[in-house]
């Protein structure tokens, strides 16, 4: 299903064809003076709009599959860090050592709960909001990395289920990184077509939407404001994206 901003930019490119469909239909009356605003290049923008779309699509799907393989690796953070202090209070690690243990289960899982749920497939993050999620994940890693040190230092600690074992949780370690970084390469990707599509559909004076309201003030010199042909491009609406605050991490 597509985000509501990604519907809106669909829309947008939809309903310029429809104006460009109400240009045609005045026929010899319209005839703009400014380049921008003739025929040609209306339905220039356009393609170029749409393709500009199109191509968001596989960078979007990309990014949204290394997010979900992230997310599955730290669901499994929170049991797993609970198993892991249960273990390590069978071992003979001093009381101070076993509390830092203890703190350090106690940022994991209280950060892993407060993170914020990634967005559902067909929806990418604004780029503040990729950010302060991105430092959400990383602070786990690190004080789950914090842990499996003190794991790893620790001699009596010596599980022998394999998932509990310092080796297993050092490459479960490494492995947060990797898809982390995963997640960051797609995010680059997808934020560069989708700035340059925002660029055509968004651009002060270039764009299409203020293309768009530039026709209309055309037509408005050619035709009265109650009459039907300036209706024919009066009602098609455009929108722009909402800019959506950071959220308090």
């Amino acid at each position: 299903m597509a985000s509501t901003s990604e519907t809106g930019h669909a829309k947008n490119i939809s309903n310029f064809q429809d104006m460009i469909d109400a240009c045609i239909s005045y026929g010899i009356n319209y005839q703009p003076s400014e380049e921008e605003l003739e025929l040609t290049a209306l339905i220039a923008l356009h393609a170029a709009c749409d393709a500009a779309h199109k191509a968001v699509n596989d960078p979007l799907a990309l990014y949204g599959q290394k997010v979900g393989l992230r997310e599955k690796l730290f669901k499994e953070i929170d049991p797993l860090t609970t198993r892991i202090i249960n273990r390590f209070e069978l071992s003979k690690a001093p009381d101070n050592v076993k509390k830092s243990a203890r703190t350090y289960a106690d940022k994991i899982r209280g950060m892993n709960r407060k993170r914020k749920s990634p967005p559902p497939p067909g929806e990418a993050p604004e780029d503040n909001e990729y950010s302060t999620s991105q430092r959400s994940y990383v602070m786990i890693a690190d004080n789950f990395g914090a842990l499996i040190s003190i794991l790893a230092a620790e001699p009596t600690y010596n599980p022998s289920e394999d998932v509990l074992k310092v080796t297993s949780l050092q490459a479960m370690r490494t492995n947060m990184d990797t898809l982390d970084d995963n997640v960051g390469v797609a995010f680059e990707a997808l934020r560069t077509v989708r700035n340059a599509r925002n660029l055509l559909l968004y651009g002060q004076g270039t764009g299409l939407v203020d293309t768009a309201y530039a026709v209309k003030k055309y037509v408005l010199s050619v035709y009265n404001a109650r009459s039907t042909d300036y209706k024919k491009v009066s009602v098609i609406k455009f929108t722009r994206p909402t800019k959506k605050k950071a959220p308090k991490s």
